[in-house]
């Protein structure tokens, strides 16, 4: 996907700062959503992941677990993971894409670019990014935009499981089998790439891959 080009002065205005290691923020947790089967597996590795590897410098958001929510599928049981898990809390943000023309989200002020959404992304180390309905998500290119690095299921991962035509941009990524320390380094080339194929700014540039492949015909 190419995102909007006034979206990359929010994005750097944004503090990089990094306070959080892991972070994930993500709907499909309840089991009452329409989506609920596509997601099972996937939010199955996520819960896993959190249980193992999250600890107080971590931040874990289920989006869909709204206690005061009137609609039922917001309304469900849901046993917090730990002082991570920041699930149900009365935080800003929490947009899910889904539910875009649903009338409790029609209007909200954040429904292009959530502050808080990628605000915390800005502040993590490491922005989480299993799949949902399928194995590529959108949350791992906005990880790159907010400057933090994807951290995927190896199964999803790009090329691997994800094989979009945007997988082939070339971005560095963690997997849960390939688990390294932060590195600036690898932020800072990531976000040229995300500049360069991801949106306008440099022109409508194409992976040469992508452009090998026929993709652009079809």
């Amino acid at each position: 996907p190419k995102f909007p080009r006034s979206w990359i002065p929010q994005l750097l205005s944004l503090s990089h700062v990094k306070k959080i290691r892991y972070n994930f923020q993500g709907g499909g947790i309840s089991p009452y959503t329409r989506y609920a089967g596509n997601y099972k597996h996937r939010r199955a590795w996520m819960t896993a992941f959190a249980k193992s590897h999250f600890d107080n410098r971590d931040f874990l958001r289920w989006t869909d677990v709204r206690p005061n929510s009137t609609r039922r599928e917001f309304k469900f049981k849901y046993t917090r993971l730990g002082d991570f898990d920041y699930s149900g809390r009365d935080l800003p943000g929490g947009f899910i894409v889904r539910e875009v023309g649903v009338a409790e989200v029609k209007e909200r002020q954040d429904l292009y670019f959530d502050d808080f959404y990628f605000g915390t992304m800005a502040a993590s180390e490491f922005t989480v990014a299993p799949g949902g309905d399928g194995p590529c998500t959108l949350r791992f290119y906005e990880a790159v935009a907010a400057l933090s690095i994807p951290f995927v299921p190896e199964k999803d991962a790009p090329v691997v499981g994800c094989t979009s035509p945007y997988a082939d941009i070339g971005y560095s990524f963690a997997t849960d089998k390939h688990i390294f320390p932060y590195s600036e380094q690898i932020v800072e080339d990531n976000f040229k790439l995300f500049v360069r194929y991801q949106t306008f700014t440099q022109g409508d540039n194409v992976p040469r891959k992508v452009k090998s492949q026929g993709w652009m015909n079809r």
